[in-house]
């Protein structure tokens, strides 16, 4: 346990260094996101305005919780589907994971160090989103801010281990971690983020909500608009649980394979 922590503390600082070392990209993050989060408030307020009478947990009362909603979240799931499933291509392409595959560090706290860069990103950005929220808009989460904390830290997991094992496939063929970006952006479209899913035509609509992104926002959504409890959502939550063991498990035996190719034959 000493020897991982140790390992784990001296990959973390090393990542943070990274991270830092490009500041401009941080801002370029945020500037992203709060405007797409003001675009959409815009447009719902026009929409509003022409007499729209809302529709799902849209509503004129509600789409600010649920555009907030969507966008924070969204923050989780895409930094894990874009930055951390590009980790090994980039470390290929600076030539350091040869260092990395030979070196005795732990393999787990390498991971985990990840996730705390990943998490540091998020945490910056949804700080500054929430901030934007209450300062200039009328906001409300009416639900128990610990459950949505569960939510948020599932949902991060869950796809935390789908990018490490997007990122690993990567490293043996840099095509599949390129792909993360078109199958970010379906999901983006397909999930909700910014618009309800019930505007979607059938079959679609279903496919939209049986899928864990989906489900994620749409609890989020039901604890913040709705102040929905734990029993309201735990099928949902229950499902999310069950992929994110799942997700973690197959990230890290796909990482191991991918490790033992790379030492057999060169990555």
């Amino acid at each position: 346990m000493r020897r991982f922590l140790k390992d784990y503390f001296v990959l973390q600082a090393a990542e943070i260094k990274k991270f830092l070392r490009w500041k401009e990209r941080l801002l370029w993050n945020l500037m992203g996101s709060v405007t797409f989060f003001i675009a959409f408030v815009f447009v719902w307020s026009a929409v509003f305005a022409e007499g729209f009478g809302g529709i799902g947990n849209l509503t004129r009362e509600t789409f600010v919780v649920f555009i907030l909603s969507g966008t924070l979240l969204w923050e989780v799931i895409g930094v894990n589907l874009g930055p951390v499933s590009h980790v090994f291509v980039r470390e290929k392409y600076m030539r350091t994971s040869l260092y990395f595959f030979l070196s005795p560090a732990s393999r787990t706290a390498f991971l985990l160090a990840k996730a705390g860069t990943s998490l540091m990103q998020i945490l910056i950005t949804n700080v500054f989103l929430i901030s934007v929220a209450l300062y200039f808009f009328d906001f409300e989460f009416k639900g128990s801010l610990l459950l949505a904390f569960l939510v948020f830290t599932l949902t991060f997991f869950c796809f935390y281990g789908l990018g490490v094992c997007i990122a690993a496939l990567g490293a043996w063929r840099e095509g599949i971690a390129d792909f993360s970006w078109m199958f970010s952006n379906i999901l983006s479209i397909l999930s909700g983020v910014w618009y309800p899913v019930e505007i979607f035509p059938e079959p679609l609509r279903s496919v939209s909500k049986s899928l864990p992104t989906t489900q994620a926002i749409e609890m989020l959504r039901k604890i913040g608009i709705q102040g929905s409890g734990l029993q309201e959502i735990l099928p949902e939550l229950t499902f999310l649980g069950f992929l994110t063991f799942l997700f973690l498990l197959l990230g890290y035996l796909v990482f191991r394979a991918v490790e033992g190719r790379a030492m057999l034959i060169g990555i």
